[in-house]
Parts: structure tokens; sequence; C-alpha cells
């Protein structure tokens, strides 16, 4: 189902606004260690692993973080676009957001984050403005449903769920890699694992996929 951004669509007893989404999916070492003689990297925290152990601001803050990928919806019948560093930056959607259109994104304020301490400093992109966002766990959580993607969409049943085996493949190769024989590498990437960031890329859209099908079904706020 491809509505158009602005149509306004039943949600419960009320009506929720079709808006673009987006997400972005990173690497960084904050909230780790490394240790050597042998190379090993640790959680700082055991049980709360890197942005976990930081929050977002300070671990969008570290300089080993970067953008591996990013998808968009910009509801204009397209579907999702994709951009990665390296591709040419996605003017369309700065073009759109500086029109005031708005972008949603679950738990939105680590897009702010990723958008205003890597990417205008590392790609070149604009300076964003707090109030573009709009946050799915914001919607979710003023109805009584859970916060999260992944347990909002399960009491939905909305038809795109998170993608459980890609977190798996999102939460391996985000955080530093502690060698090994098979794997003698400290950061996972395009060139040593394609096959992991070929499912990463595709957990990332299905992610922005599950976004819009969460807040279709959330009331506007």
């Amino acid at each position: 189902m491809h509505l158009p951004y602005g149509e306004k669509v039943t949600a419960g007893h009320s009506l929720s606004t079709v808006l673009m989404s987006a997400d972005f999916e990173s690497f960084s070492s904050a909230g780790y260690v490394r240790t050597t003689d042998p190379i090993k990297w640790s959680a700082v925290k055991p049980g709360s692993p890197g942005i976990s152990a930081v929050g977002a601001w300070s671990y969008s803050r570290h300089p080993s973080t970067e953008v591996m990928c990013f998808q968009y919806d910009l509801k204009d019948g397209q579907g999702l676009r994709y951009w990665r560093p390296g591709m040419p930056n996605p003017e369309i959607l700065f073009q759109y957001l500086k029109a005031g259109y708005l972008l949603e994104a679950t738990n939105s304020f680590f897009e702010f984050c990723i958008w205003l301490n890597v990417c205008v400093r590392l790609y070149g992109w604009p300076m964003p403005q707090l109030g573009w966002f709009v946050d799915v766990a914001a919607k979710s959580g003023a109805w009584t449903l859970p916060r999260s993607l992944d347990g909002a969409s399960t009491v939905l049943k909305t038809p795109v769920r998170k993608d459980q085996d890609g977190a798996k493949i999102m939460k391996l190769v985000s955080k530093p890699h502690t060698p090994t024989i098979k794997e003698p590498f400290e950061k996972y990437t395009r060139e040593n694992s394609p096959d992991k960031f070929e499912k990463l890329d595709a957990y990332c859209g299905e992610d922005v996929k599950a976004e819009d099908a969460v807040s279709l079904r959330c009331p506007d706020l």
C-alpha cells in the first residue's frame, strides 16, 4: 500500500497522518573498550553494550561513529530510497524537509543525533532542525503500546514486522569485532563481509516499512 504524504487514515477512534519515514544503521565503538595482547573488544558496561551504555547523544559524537546505510520513503509513490556514504547525498529529502515536510522514525532522537553529529560533519549534509522529526515510539507509548518497534509491531500484528534475523546481523556489524582465525579483523565491512551487509541493507528497509505500519495504526498526537 503506497499512501501519499499527508493523507489521513483511520487509526482507532481518530486519524493518523502519512509522513515521510527513515532509518539509519550505524557503526561505532562508543561504549566498548579495546585491550591488547591479545586484542579483545568488550562492553564498558556488561549487559549494556554500545549505545545502551552511553546514550544516543554521546554515541553520535564518538569519533568512530559512521553511517553504514540509510533508507527513507518520501511517500511520493517511488517507495524506498537507499543511501550510504560514497553515494550522492539525498538532496530531494533535504528539499522536502526545508519545504516543511516531516520525517518519522522510531526513537527519532537517534536519527536527529546521527544526522547532526555524523552526517553534517562527515558527509556534508545540511544542519537538521529538531522540528523536522516525528517519533513513532512516542505515538506508540502515548497509546499504551510498547515503545520498541518490535514490541509495537507484534502487539498490533502489522503485516510487516521487525526482521529478527536482520537484527542479529545489525548488532554484529554495528560494533567492533574481536579478531579470530576465521575473521582476523576488528570491524566488519562491505569488503570483508558482503553477505552480512546485503542482509543489513534489507533489514534497514524492513525497519522503515515496519515503522510505517505501526504509525498508521497509532493516532496522531
